[in-house]
């Protein structure tokens, strides 16, 4: 897990007995704010530091997210005076819902994590015979576009953001550009957006927010237009032992960009829902973006194993933006394909 930096002191911390520990860890925790998202599947977003303090990895320096977390789980005051018998009732009432949400949404996953086995079935079936793997793989994907593409990729910016209403208010910048009133120069409507040379950052989001927003905070959420599928460890399928790993020379990320295609070809024809956008990131993957109803991205964890589930359910967390390099390799991310033909809201 990476380096956190602490928020700005409180008069307060977080009560750990709302928060769902990570691995028995006395720090670490589930974040509440992304888990009510949907997100922080792996259960150690937060970290609350030793005077009381506490981050969110996925969401550092953003206000926003932060008076999430203390709405869900924080406690004014000192945290050693005495609890009055209102304040422990109202912890309790929290407490309550929070364990009934957490069962129905765990009964839901639970359900189609069942399905994990006909899954790999599924996705092993999609690999069989290697067709996929081809040096011009991506150049049959920008043949099959319903959407012609650009030559110039620096340009692929622009049609990403066609995927929206040219009145929908999106964020778009870097990962530290949000969460403080000066962000707000950062939700920026769709039309106006499209009339500037260029955006003002790399990453965007894929939903729509409330006017006056300055946060990526889910509260600000008005309108999701597009999920991510990302699968950044493929190639392990392909060994004896059949494991998820990173890659770990250029090879091995070609090929689990590869891989990806046909993976995401096959849960597709299997749940149902749409792929609007494929971009190449430049690194180790290839991004889908997809149209999917609440039930589908459900549907979608079964492929838990070869898929990120926090990418799929965390609808504000920044998304790469076509035409930018990735900052690991220097290699343009680009589009491979796109759909914008709205045959769903």
């Amino acid at each position: 897990m990476k380096t956190l930096s602490p928020d700005r002191p409180t008069t307060g911390s977080l009560d750990r007995s709302l928060l769902q520990p990570y691995r028995g860890s006395t720090s670490v925790f589930r974040c509440p704010a992304c888990a009510a998202a949907g997100g922080d599947r792996a259960g150690n977003n937060l970290k609350i530091f030793d005077d009381g303090r506490f981050a969110c990895r996925k969401c550092q320096g953003d206000q926003g997210h932060r008076k999430e977390i203390w709405a869900l789980a924080g406690i004014r005051g000192e945290r050693d005076r005495p609890e009055t018998p209102r304040e422990r009732r109202a912890r309790e009432a929290r407490l309550r819902e929070r364990d009934r949400e957490e069962r129905d949404r765990e009964a839901v996953l639970a359900r189609w994590r069942r399905l994990a086995p006909a899954a790999r079935d599924v996705v092993f079936g999609a690999w069989q015979g290697r067709a996929w793997c081809r040096s011009d793989w991506r150049d049959r994907l920008r043949e099959e576009s319903p959407t012609p593409l650009h030559s110039d990729p620096a340009t692929h910016w622009r049609q990403v953001l066609t995927l929206f209403e040219s009145d929908d208010l999106v964020w778009c910048g870097g990962l530290a550009d949000s969460g403080k009133p000066e962000h707000s120069a950062n939700f920026i409507p769709v039309g106006e957006l499209l009339q500037r040379d260029r955006p003002p950052g790399p990453r965007f989001s894929g939903c729509a927010f409330r006017e006056g927003s300055f946060s990526r905070s889910a509260c600000n959420l008005s309108k999701v237009r597009l999920r991510l599928l990302e699968a950044d460890a493929l190639v392990g399928f392909g060994d004896s032992a059949r494991v998820p790993r990173q890659p770990t020379d250029d090879f091995e990320r070609e090929l689990n960009r590869m891989a990806a295609v046909p993976l995401v070809w096959s849960m597709a024809k299997l749940i149902g829902f749409e792929v609007i956008g494929l971009i190449d990131t430049g690194n180790k993957s290839v991004h889908a973006l997809i149209r999917a109803a609440e039930d589908q991205s459900a549907q979608c964890l079964m492929f838990s194993e070869f898929i990120d589930p926090d990418a799929l359910l965390h609808l504000t967390a920044p998304l790469r933006l076509p035409g930018f390099p990735h900052e690991k390799t220097g290699e343009l991310s680009q589009l491979l394909y796109l759909n914008t033909n709205r045959t769903t809201a």
